[in-house]
Parts: structure tokens; C-alpha cells; sequence
């Protein structure tokens, strides 16, 4: 009788989450409708919900409704959705439909990605050429409009390496031509203009032949000057003159600067958005000032650098390139020091503490893998390129650990909370028995959940692994009953977590190695994450038991990958929660 009880309240839950994802499909549909900035990112933020709950219940049709609505709303919005692209015409030609999928139609048969080889115009045509043929999804084209600076921009992105011998567009008869390679795999050519442009395009053979409707006086001219593509480093932050001035390694071009705003008068709240395209954050910075709600600065993803400025009340706000760099016109008073010496924003952290967990030590050497690989070695190691990374900008990091020695489970727990952690991040890799060890590869990460039906048993397995001998004094009842209690809100968080480092560890690594596989984010029952006071994660590496991932496991430029990966996830997970 209890049996049939749980069973039909587990359908009723469940039938009452479909209905509620599918109320919220709708209202985000609707919203996005409307037109308005603020509604467009209300629907962005309810995709991005029921996207995560399909990843997390392996629902695919719902994850593809999701997917489709996060890049319509992220383009509207200058959002970088080019992730969410990927997966969406992934799960449209594979089965598997849990993963972000790499594009195969960018590469050759022999697996190398085209290569443009020239650039040029012919009339009214802009022609690349490239050293193999292109398909239909190898191009994808947007277009935008920049409601500050009045422009119009045209933007292809290619599935595509830029060549030695490409070079830079002469934009006769148009404002400016870019082109770039946007990301590993992708080049971007942006065309930009003050008046509307009817472009059209087509393959032909191994080119792209682009109709931008402007002639050009010396037809078939090759490009001249070279290309550019290295990324432009943010050097200096400081207020000046009633704005914020930031200040990079060269000149940063108009054309790089994105600018949006959220304004929902209801609930008082301003958002001034600046997304700065192929740029980079070596350190961060803190930006706050006394007649300002917020402000933030932080690497979005691999390219694009952005600072968001909220505020109670509007804002009278203008931006200019100015000093090679970027002037923000807030008309605050400058901030001042105790001596009243004007202050330069200056490198911090945002008081943000990180816990570095490396897993086992000591006489617990945790896994023994192929070539007998150590698993304590290996993730010690990742752990130390982490937290160098993080440091760097600007994080304060502690390592439960820093040598080989044996600490309990609890007492690592313990460390995190007495440091007032924001996060927890244990770090360790995966293992199976040798009849599987050519099967079993790939990276997972895991939150701790309270729900009873969560965790494969995979999952479980896996967590049998990791929790160590100091619980064999704890009962599994005494376990579930303590995991039971824990808060919805920290498990919500953690979950979050999992997902940015997950994507941003597999988007680091693909860019040097193939078949990176991804093992997905899963709940189990972690007993070292149970103490934690703030949201926490465990991270399997790779299976040091695999013959192929063992070796890139206890390979450097993989290592230093990984934890470029992870620092990524951390960033992009305080961005999305400040």
C-alpha cells in the first residue's frame, strides 16, 4: 500500500513538472514576443531554467525547445549563445542528444578544419576562399543592430581557420569589414555599416561569395595589411573625471564594443551592459563606487570581456573610445582615498573565497590506474595549476591539502566552512575494474542532492569510491538521514556550479584535443560534500583506469587545460551569480 502511495505521488510530481516546465515555455515564448529588452531577458532566464531541468531529467524534446529559445532571446539580447548553437545542431543530427557536439562538417576528411587560404573583392562580391569545400552548416549568419552607435552589423560565423595569407579587408564603400578568428574552429567576418545592407550569399566550390550590394573601385584587389587576431588585455580600471575608464595593451576599436540595456522600471532596477569582443581579463578588478548600486567586470567566456553597471535609478550614461581605450561617462563623483587622493579601481576579488579540495593523500592513494598512475598525484597536481589560475585573478584560494598527508572527509568540510567559503570544488578521478577499462572514460561532475530517487547507480557507485574508510563507522541509513537535511537552496547553487564548470572545462579542452568525452553533470551521494555550508561540487577528472585519458591526465598542457577550464566555470559562475 505505502509502495503504491509513493508511486503515484512520484507521478503526480513528475506530471506536475511537465506541466509547469510547459507553462513557463509558454510565458517565456510570450514574453520574448513582446519586443521589450527586459522581457526578452525574463524569457532568456526561463529557457536557461527549463534547459537545466531537461539536462538534469534527460529530457530531450523539452531540451531542445529550451535550446532554440536561449539562442533566439541570447541574440536579441548580444548574448554570446554560440554554445547553445552548437548543442542545438548537435541534437538535431544525433540521437545522443546530452552533450554539446563539435561540428564534423568544419573539418576534412582528414579531420582538419578548412583553412581560408584568400580574401578578396570582385564588384560587389566579397570572396574567401578556402582549401577545402563548405556545407550549409559549416555557415552561420546574423545580423544586429546597435541601437547607441546606430549601426548596422552583418556577422558570419565559419566553421573555419584563418590562413597565413589572409589579410585585412579594405572596407571601401562600407564602414568597416572584420575579420577574426572568433574562437578555435571559428572565424568571424562582421561587416558593418550606417545604413541597412541587403546582403546575400552562397557556397560556390571551395568559396563563399558574399553580396554586399556596394562596389568597389579596384576590383579583385587582394587584401593588403595583415591580419590581427591576438586578443587585447584590459592593462588598467580607474575612475576619472565623473566616469570609469579602462584602459587595454593596444587600441580598442569601436567596432569591438557591444552595449545594451535592461531597464525594468517595476522593480527598480537598471542594467547598463558592455560586452567588448576579443578581449581579455588577466586580473579582476574592484569596481565599487558609494552612488552606484553595482558593478561587475568579468571574463563572459573565452573572448568577450563583460562589465554590467546596475543601478536603482536610471542612469545619464555615454561611452567613447578614448586614451585606446574605453570611457564610460556615469556623471559620479570620483572616488576618494582617506588622503583624498583620486582612487584607480584596484585589483581584488570581489571578497570572493575559494576551497580547493585535492581528493585523497596519504596512505589513501586513492585510485590506482593504468601505467600505475596515482590518483592523489594527478589531482594534486590539477588542483595546484588551479589555484595558481585563480589567484591570478584576484580569487583568495586554500587547498585543504598541500602535501601528500591523509585528512578525514569531515574535517575538509570543516576547513571550507572556518574559511567562510563561497565555494567548495574536491577534485578527483574515476576508476573502474579492468574487464571495463577500454569503456569507461570521459569527465562528470557531481552535486550532492536530497532527493531520495537522486543518483544513478553509477553514481552511487562512484560515490561509494570516493567517500573513504574513515565513514565505515557511519551506517548508510545514518548517511541518507543526514544527507536528508541538507538545504535546497545550497543544493540549487551547487547544481548551477556543476553545470558552468562542466561546460567550460569540456569547451577548454576540445579546443586542443579530440574525443573529450562528456560524462555529463549527475547527483550522488558525496559524503565529502555533505558538510559543506556553501555550494560544492566534486569533479572525476577523466578515468585514470583508461589507457588513452590516463596519459593525458598525467600530461601537462592537459592539466594546465583543465584548470584554465575550471577557472572559466568559476568566473562564469559568478557572473550568472553575483
Amino acid at each position: 500500500m505505502l509502495r503504491a502511495l509513493l508511486t503515484l505521488l512520484f507521478m503526480a510530481i513528475m506530471l506536475g513538472a511537465a506541466v509547469n516546465d510547459a507553462d513557463v515555455l509558454r510565458r517565456a515564448d510570450r514574453l520574448l514576443g513582446s519586443g521589450e529588452k527586459t522581457e526578452v531577458f525574463r524569457a532568456y532566464n526561463d529557457y536557461k531554467n527549463v534547459y537545466l531541468r531537461a539536462m538534469l531529467h534527460e529530457d530531450t524534446r523539452l531540451r531542445e525547445k529550451a535550446l532554440k529559445g536561449i539562442v533566439k532571446s541570447g541574440k536579441i539580447l548580444h548574448i554570446d549563445v554560440s554554445r547553445y548553437e552548437d548543442e542545438l545542431r548537435g541534437s538535431a543530427s544525433s540521437a545522443v542528444a546530452d552533450t554539446p557536439v563539435k561540428q564534423p562538417a568544419a573539418k576534412s576528411a582528414g579531420g582538419r578544419f578548412r583553412t581560408l587560404q584568400e580574401v578578396y573583392r570582385e564588384g560587389e562580391r566579397l570572396l574567401l576562399d578556402f582549401d577545402g569545400r563548405l556545407s550549409s552548416r559549416d555557415v552561420n549568419y546574423f545580423k544586429l543592430y546597435d541601437t547607441e552607435q546606430r549601426r548596422y552589423r552583418y556577422i558570419f560565423d565559419i566553421h573555419a581557420r584563418l590562413g597565413k595569407g589572409a589579410s585585412e579587408l579594405q572596407s571601401e564603400g562600407l564602414r568597416r569589414i572584420a575579420l577574426s578568428q572568433h574562437k578555435p574552429g571559428t572565424l568571424r567576418l562582421v561587416v558593418e555599416n550606417d545604413a541597412p545592407l541587403d546582403i546575400r550569399f552562397k557556397r560556390e566550390r571551395k568559396s563563399l561569395a558574399i553580396n554586399l550590394g556596394v562596389g568597389v573601385g579596384d576590383a579583385e584587389k587582394p587584401l593588403s595589411e595583415p591580419m590581427v587576431s591576438r586578443r587585447t588585455h584590459l592593462r588598467e580600471a580607474r575612475w576619472e573625471d565623473g566616469g570609469l575608464l579602462l584602459r587595454f595593451d593596444r587600441p580598442l576599436d569601436a567596432g569591438q564594443i557591444g552595449y545594451s540595456k535592461l531597464l525594468n522600471t517595476k522593480a527598480h532596477r537598471y542594467r547598463y551592459i558592455f560586452n567588448l569582443d576579443n578581449a581579455m581579463l588577466d586580473r579582476q578588478y574592484d569596481l565599487r563606487h558609494q552612488q552606484l548600486k553595482r558593478i561587475s567586470l568579468a571574463q563572459f567566456d573565452s573572448k568577450t570581456l563583460r562589465l554590467v553597471i546596475e543601478n536603482d535609478t536610471p542612469l545619464q550614461l555615454t561611452h567613447r573610445t578614448a586614451e585606446g581605450g574605453l570611457f564610460i561617462d556615469l556623471g559620479v563623483r570620483a572616488v576618494q582615498h582617506p588622503d583624498g587622493e583620486r582612487a584607480a579601481a584596484t585589483g581584488g576579488n570581489f571578497n570572493k573565497v575559494i576551497v580547493l579540495d585535492p581528493g585523497h593523500g596519504g596512505k589513501d592513494t586513492g585510485a590506482i590506474g593504468h601505467k600505475k598512475y596515482r590518483e592523489k598525484v594527478v589531482v594534486m597536481q590539477i588542483t595546484k595549476e588551479l589555484s595558481k589560475l585563480l589567484t591570478k585573478l584576484g580569487y583568495k584560494v586554500y587547498m585543504t591539502r598541500t602535501g601528500d598527508r591523509f585528512i578525514k572527509l569531515q574535517k575538509r568540510t570543516e576547513f571550507a566552512n572556518r574559511k567562510n567559503a563561497d565555494l567548495f570544488i574536491s577534485i578527483h578521478a574515476n576508476a573502474v575494474p579492468k574487464r571495463n577499462v577500454e569503456k569507461a572514460y570521459g569527465i562528470e561532475t557531481y552535486f550532492l542532492s536530497n532527493d531520495d530517487k537522486a543518483g544513478s547507480e553509477r553514481a552511487k557507485r562512484v560515490a561509494a569510491m570516493e567517500n573513504s574508510k574513515d565513514l565505515q563507522d557511519v551506517t548508510f541509513y545514518g548517511q541518507q538521514d543526514f544527507i536528508n537535511i541538507l538545504n535546497r537552496e545550497k543544493i540549487k547553487m551547487s547544481e548551477r556550479l556543476a553545470y558552468d564548470l562542466q561546460r567550460n572545462v569540456l569547451a577548454n579542452l576540445r579546443k586542443g584535443f579530440s574525443d573529450v568525452k562528456d560524462g555529463g553533470v549527475r547527483e550522488g551521494p558525496f559524503w565529502i560534500l555533505v558538510g559543506a555550508q556553501m555550494p560544492a561540487v566534486l569533479v572525476e577528472v577523466g578515468f585514470i583506469t583508461h589507457p588513452k585519458e590516463a596519459q593525458r591526465l598525467v600530461n601537462r598542457t592537459y592539466q594546465k587545460r583543465f584548470a584554465e577550464g575550471l577557472a572559466n566555470g568559476i568566473n562564469q559562475y559568478f557572473i550568472n551569480n553575483p
